[in-house]
């Protein structure tokens, strides 16, 4: 059986070099004025805990098939891009969470001139939730598959000021709308859009440093309300202020603090006001290592009934290290905290713990194999939430 899951998950490995032997020595083959990037991603793992319960956990082995493929073209110094992505994911032991997820997405930064540039991003996500995850926690063993969804999001921005100048500004605009495929009442209450807004200022104050402030709005509006005097729709604004530097050319680095608020359209619900942050500072003792500290805090969307929002804390450090130049690994620690609020009282309160551990070693320019281990554990005032699951797995990747 080892061995037929070995093959099943290298087989397409195998033929690629033939394949692609009169591709380019990048791995693009051209067309034109357009380069093509196909590329394959594979990973076989062992989870035991596929649908994240508290008690009579499923355990299967997964197989996930990931082809995607990029064509993009450079004009001067603009760029295009289009990129397609299938992913499936086949379990073994529990086909009820099998899937296959499509998603196209499309980017174009244009410079007008030394001062002016554009970026514009769409992306069309035909994706899923996993049995026991958001919507479904907790009852993920009562569905009979995965949770299916389509979601559409959009954004333009406009920047103005050189890259060498002292001052910058950007502004930008963004759309997104998630539809689920469930149609129960219980489930149709996720349905949503949310149109946005943002203008970001920055001032150079140190060669490599900004001092940055950044203000936006959000107006979220869903299309199905369980009860239409109390709807969940609302208006989130910011405003932030701190320090974004570069540490290197592939390395970037901000910290930002501020003021958030939330405000329903119904008077009935609690609104929120307070404190916000956004940290994402790395570190390099040496060129071939790299700390990464990422921490937030925030509000999200409520994914249960009886909650209005989720008022959300996030911290995580990542470590990647080069021990040579074709191995590397990386280390994840990760803990969340989510606190329902809500006009009910003794709402839920989660504390999640993530760790992941890889390593990956490129054979050849075109095939890099890795192996992985990751662990999540929920810990909350409602035992039914509660999990403890891992992951192990092998990967492969794949390009011409």
């Amino acid at each position: 059986m080892y061995r037929r899951m070995f093959c099943l998950m290298f087989g397409g490995a195998v033929i690629t070099p033939t394949a692609v032997a009169q591709s380019s020595a990048a791995g693009d083959i051209l067309l034109g004025k357009f380069n093509l990037r196909p590329s394959l991603y594979s990973t076989m793992a062992y989870v035991d805990n596929v649908a994240y319960s508290n008690a009579n956990e499923i355990d299967s082995w997964k197989l996930v098939t990931a082809p995607e493929a990029e064509i993009y073209t450079k004009l001067n110094d603009s760029l295009i891009s289009v990129k397609y992505r299938l992913e499936n994911g086949k379990h073994f032991s529990s086909s009820a969470d099998d899937y296959t997820d499509h998603m196209l997405s499309g980017k174009s930064n244009i410079v007008i001139n030394d001062r002016n540039r554009v970026t514009i991003n769409a992306a069309y996500l035909a994706g899923h939730d996993e049995r026991g995850r958001n919507y479904s926690n907790g009852r993920g063993s009562s569905l009979n598959s995965v949770d299916t969804f389509d979601r559409i999001n959009g954004n333009a921005a406009y920047t103005y000021g050189a890259l060498s100048s002292f001052g910058q500004v950007a502004f930008s605009i963004g759309y997104e709308d998630i539809d689920y495929d469930r149609r129960e009442e219980l489930y149709l209450i996720r349905d949503r859009s949310i149109y946005k807004a943002d203008v970001e200022f920055k001032y150079k104050i140190a060669p490599t440093t900004n001092f940055v402030v950044d203000v936006g709005q959000s107006e979220i509006r869903y299309a199905y309300d369980s009860n239409p005097e109390l709807p969940l729709d609302s208006s989130e604004s910011r405003v932030l202020a701190g320090l974004d530097w570069d540490l290197n050319a592939t390395s970037s680095s901000f910290a930002k603090i501020g003021y958030r608020k939330k405000s329903f359209k119904s008077p009935e619900r609690n609104d929120f006001s307070g404190v916000t942050w956004e940290v994402g500072a790395s570190w390099l003792p040496v060129t071939y290592s790299k700390f990464t500290i990422r921490t937030r805090q925030g509000v999200r969307e409520t994914n249960t009934t009886g909650a209005d929002f989720i008022e959300s804390r996030d911290l995580s450090l990542d470590w990647q290290h080069f021990w040579v130049e074709r191995f590397s690994t990386t280390m994840t620690g990760a803990y969340l905290v989510d606190e329902f609020q809500g006009m009910a009282e003794d709402l839920r309160e989660d504390d999640t713990t993530r760790i992941t551990m890889s390593g990956d070693y490129k054979f050849r320019r075109w095939l890099t194999l890795g192996i992985f281990f990751s662990k999540s554990v929920r810990d909350s005032n409602r035992e039914l939430i509660e999990y403890d699951r891992n992951v192990y797995g092998l990967t492969a990747k794949v390009t011409l």
